[in-house]
């Protein structure tokens, strides 16, 4: 790659939420999800955003997450590659993934950043597809 990740793990006193985190260039893997076939679907979405940061740089990716729609396209790319890790990891996408994901970034937790789930649950569900057939 051209670009330098650090992948660090994550020791008791600093990590306030025990939750993964991609801080800029840097993501941040609790221990218990070492090792495990989710860990690995996290880290895939968490490595996006890293990616991101290289990508299209400090204060543009800082910038993007702070309108609404900026933050969902940011995690639609992420999901998205959840969806393809948890192809290669489980062999299948289940089919309610599209759903959660979509209904995720309805909800408080994202800062409600796109507000028409059922729009982006289609949008998920078509990506989901373009994975399955590409793999």
């Amino acid at each position: 790659f051209p670009y330098t990740t650090l992948f660090r793990s994550l020791h008791g006193n600093y990590d306030v939420t025990d939750t993964p985190k991609a801080f800029g260039p840097v993501v941040f893997m609790p221990d218990y999800l070492k090792d495990t076939k989710y860990g690995y679907c996290v880290l895939r979405h968490e490595a996006v955003h890293a990616t991101d940061f290289w990508k299209f740089g400090m204060i543009p990716f800082f910038i993007l997450q702070w309108f609404k729609l900026g933050r969902a396209l940011l995690e639609y790319r992420a999901y998205c590659k959840s969806m393809e890790a948890e192809l290669e990891a489980y062999g299948s996408i289940p089919e309610s993934m599209p759903g959660r994901f979509a209904d995720a970034l309805a909800s408080k937790v994202y800062g409600n950043c796109f507000p028409w789930p059922k729009l982006m649950t289609k949008w998920f569900t078509k990506a989901a597809i373009k994975i399955k057939e590409t793999k």
